[in-house]
């Protein structure tokens, strides 16, 4: 019947325009704004998932940071990290703990020009573990060590497209700079 071909033909084009807007075109490996489990971003990556160690995933002068931007009330201060936007252009990142200037960890990470930056405002949310989202590649700039008692580096990256508006409430970005003196 008619009826029946319009309501197919509208299934249709409902599941190409989600097929479209999900997994489109996009170039690379990632889609920006795409939502990754680690172990998705290993496979999209074609690397060993035992490659990534404490939210870092380091391959020459390149590498991949995962951010948790809420920490749990119960994490211990070493890893505590000062992870946040601090504009719609740049994110301030603090490296896993043993990373200092003079060690092995920290001059792999100093060593990486450009990251992948993968967000995610909380780790759980009603007992679900929460994926990532990919907001693009970025330049590691400004090292400087903390005073976290884990030892760590705290870097600005400036990305290379800024945060989208549509994003920036549920990624906590907000839309001036944030002064970064008292961090």
């Amino acid at each position: 019947s008619k009826e029946f071909i319009l309501h197919l033909t509208d299934l249709l084009n409902y599941g190409l325009q989600r097929y479209k807007s999900e997994f489109g075109d996009f170039e690379g490996p990632l889609k920006l704004y795409g939502t990754y489990t680690v172990k998705q971003t290993m496979m999209a990556l074609n690397q060993n998932s035992l490659m990534y160690m404490k939210g870092t995933l380091i391959m020459n002068d390149h590498g991949y940071v995962y951010v948790g931007l809420k920490k749990d009330k119960s994490t211990e201060e070493r890893l505590n990290y000062k992870d946040k936007f601090l504009s719609p252009k740049i994110m301030q990142w603090e490296s896993e703990t043993g990373c200092s200037f003079n060690s092995g960890k920290g001059q792999n990470v100093l060593r990486m020009k450009k990251a992948g930056i993968f967000v995610r405002k909380v780790t759980m949310e009603d007992g679900i573990t929460m994926p990532f989202t990919y907001v693009g590649e970025g330049t590691l700039t400004n090292p400087r060590p903390t005073n976290n008692p884990g030892q760590t580096l705290l870097f600005d990256i400036i990305l290379d497209k800024p945060i989208e508006k549509a994003y920036r409430e549920d990624l906590l970005v907000p839309d001036e700079v944030i002064n970064n003196e008292n961090n």
